[in-house]
């Protein structure tokens, strides 16, 4: 996409500003786990998101998603939402679906798994925490795929993933699904 992709614009909004106004219209406290580009950039602007974390962004997915777990490790909260930069935040009551299951869940979409990808903190604690993993060999999607639930939804921004800029201007112009 040409740059990090939290910095990326739409009609001149960056793309990490969409994101926090979806966060926080859904009443979700957020850790942002950022590049050290991202957080650069991030620093000039008063509103941005104030609970951030930076961490490489030149190793594997599993090193973010660790530092982001570190950081929450002192005021943990009972769920831990993992939504990664180029998939858009789900509306408000696809959120509050995935915050109470005991085990770790997915939404899907029309049978398509997506994002957020939901943590008890109790699996938290004792998956991720409690033994020496190697965030390097491991994907969350393989680490949880014996636990994890999924909980069917009608939120089709789920299993979006933007990756290149006709996915961004496909999300923002989406086609007609009417009948």
């Amino acid at each position: 996409m040409g740059g990090p992709k939290a910095l990326l614009a739409l009609d001149e909004i960056p793309w990490w500003r969409l994101q926090a106004d979806r966060v926080l219209a859904a009443g979700i406290e957020a850790l942002w786990v950022v590049s050290p580009a991202v957080e650069t950039a991030l620093r000039s602007h008063a509103d941005a998101p104030s609970r951030r974390v930076v961490a490489s962004d030149a190793g594997p997915m599993m090193r973010s998603v660790m530092a982001g777990i570190r950081e929450l490790a002192s005021a943990p909260p009972a769920t831990v939402l993992v939504l990664p930069v180029d998939v858009p935040v789900p509306e408000g009551r696809t959120l509050a679906r995935l915050i109470a299951p005991s085990t770790p869940c997915v939404p899907t979409f029309e049978g398509r798994r997506g994002h957020p990808l939901s943590l008890p903190w109790a699996w938290v604690k004792m998956q991720l925490l409690s033994k020496a993993i190697d965030s390097d060999a491991l994907r969350l999607d393989h680490l949880t795929a014996r636990d994890a639930c999924t909980i069917d939804v009608d939120d089709p921004s789920v299993v979006v993933n933007l990756n290149t800029p006709e996915d961004l201007a496909q999300w923002k112009n989406p086609p007609d699904r009417s009948p």
